[in-house]
C-alpha cells in the first residue's frame, strides 16, 4: 500500500487508495505514517504523543498516549521485519545510549505501550 504524507506549517495530511478511493486524514502537528503489511492497517505517530491504529477505510480502530520527553523523542515510523505489527517506532535518545541516538521500539496497540529500545536505526 502507498501512503504519501504531506507535512504542512501545523498540520499532517496522510493520503492513501483503498477500494479505488481517495482517502484522507489530517493530523495536527507532524506526523509519520506507516501501512503495516502484518495487520493490514494503517499506523501513525506524532510528535502530539500519540500513536494510532487506522482501518483502511480511514476509522480509528485504537490509539495510546506515548512519553515524549527531552530524553526520548519521536522521530519516525518504519518498517520492522522483527516486530509482530511490522512496524516500529524509531526514537530519538538523549544523551546517546550506548553510542547511538536513534533506536527502533516495538509498538504494542494490546498492551497499549510503546516498548523499550530493541534494536538499533539505521
Amino acid at each position: 500500500m502507498n501512503i504519501k504524507v504531506s507535512v504542512g506549517k501545523k498540520s499532517t495530511t496522510i493520503r492513501w487508495q483503498y477500494l479505488g478511493e481517495q482517502k484522507f486524514l489530517r493530523l495536527l502537528g507532524l506526523v509519520s505514517a506507516q501501512y503495516s503489511t502484518a495487520k493490514k492497517v494503517i499506523i501513525t505517530m506524532g510528535c502530539d504523543g500519540k500513536i494510532r491504529q487506522l482501518g483502511l477505510d480511514g476509522e480509528q480502530i485504537s490509539e495510546f498516549s506515548f512519553c515524549n520527553s527531552d530524553h526520548c523523542r519521536f522521530y519516525t515510523l518504519a518498517a520492522s521485519i522483527v516486530s509482530e505489527l511490522g512496524v516500529c517506532a524509531v526514537m530519538g535518545h538523549t544523551p546517546e545510549l550506548n553510542g547511538e541516538r536513534f533506536w527502533q521500539h516495538e509498538i504494542d496497540f494490546e498492551k497499549k505501550e510503546l516498548g523499550p529500545p530493541v534494536s538499533k536505526w539505521r
